[in-house]
């Protein structure tokens, strides 16, 4: 492969895998000739800008595991969400009603914010982790198309 066009794929490619893969990819293209650089050109590639901003923006209703391709977590996020949504509308009912004894009040607003919290930490984690795994998973589709 020409030096330029090798320069220009890793310019493409620098943002959307690890410091750490773009030299192991860089081996790798060594070997590969110019008349496979389309097929390179063309790889359907994450973005793992798009998928941060998606996590932080989105993350909370699984809209960030979607775009990743984890249909199965993008689900349970938005399950967790749905959840905590349906809760706090339940709370507000009894919380109007008056035959609603103070233990059942303080129960149910405990759990919810065990809940809350769990599903919290999952939503801070997951953006690094979103981030992480858009990377990865581009990793994945140029290695396979240099085993090709």
């Amino acid at each position: 492969m020409k030096i330029e066009n090798k320069s220009v794929l890793l310019g493409i490619w620098k943002d959307k895998i690890t410091a750490e893969q773009l030299v192991e990819v860089s081996k790798s293209l060594e070997n590969i000739d110019d008349t496979k650089l389309e097929n390179f050109m063309l790889l359907p590639l994450k973005s793992p800008k798009l998928a941060f901003a998606l996590s932080l923006c989105f993350g909370v209703v699984g809209i960030d595991r979607f775009y990743l391709g984890d249909k199965i977590l993008g689900i349970l996020k938005a399950l967790c969400f749905l959840l905590i949504f349906v809760f706090a509308i339940i709370m507000l009912i009894m919380l109007g009603s008056s035959g609603t004894s103070t233990n059942h009040v303080i129960t149910m607003i405990v759990c919810i914010i065990i809940f809350y919290s769990i599903t919290l930490v999952w939503y801070i984690l997951d953006i690094f982790l979103v981030f992480r795994k858009s990377k990865k998973i581009n990793f994945n589709v140029i290695n396979k198309e240099l085993s090709r």
